[in-house]
């Protein structure tokens, strides 16, 4: 936002806004890069050794459950997931919007109860 802007009363441009955004984005993503840097460095080596055996077990369990899915799932099922896969990736604004909308009746909804 340019000084301008400020003592005047106008609006900020909206490129002024963005690229505010987007250095405070930097900004955030180096603090959070550091501070996760920093931790690993205080961990002993058993424990990270520990998670790093922990991810991959967790990943071949999750490669073995997904072949077992595929091979059990019919291929007209699994076209149509791939489908429906390919449409909400193209169109993910009306779909993250409809989850909104979902996610609030849904609270709306527990909180009514209350």
């Amino acid at each position: 936002m340019s000084d301008t802007a400020q003592s005047h009363g106008e609006t900020p441009a909206p490129d002024d806004v963005k690229a505010q955004m987007q250095q405070k984005a930097v900004q955030v993503k180096d603090k959070a890069a550091r501070v996760v840097r920093e931790a690993q460095g205080r961990l002993p080596d058993a424990v990270t050794d520990n998670a790093g055996q922990a991810r991959e077990q967790i990943a071949q369990a999750a490669a073995t459950v997904a072949g077992r899915i595929q091979e059990k799932t019919p291929d007209a099922v699994a076209d149509t997931a791939g489908r429906l896969a390919r449409t909400a990736n193209r169109r993910r604004g009306p779909l993250l919007v409809a989850a909104a909308v979902v996610l609030l009746v849904l609270i709306g909804k527990r909180r009514g109860r209350r």
